[in-house]
């Protein structure tokens, strides 16, 4: 593979991330991110999946975060 190669393979990247997908931010506690980044290797799962996994049960459960 040429750096042309390379390039346009980085630049295909970036564009369809951009058409495909939304960041999400978040300042957490080291302690916190601690907790979810060891489980998340322990489950052999991203930090992005494991997010989106516990707001999909949080909204699917009526989790109430008012109590």
């Amino acid at each position: 593979m040429n750096m042309q190669e390379k390039y346009n393979e980085s630049k295909y990247k970036q564009k369809y991330n951009k058409l495909n997908y939304k960041q999400l931010k978040a300042d957490i506690k080291p302690d916190d991110y601690t907790i979810i980044d060891n489980y998340c290797k322990d489950m052999g799962i991203s930090k992005a999946k494991f997010i989106v996994k516990c707001c999909k049960y949080c909204i699917n459960h009526d989790i109430n975060f008012d109590e």
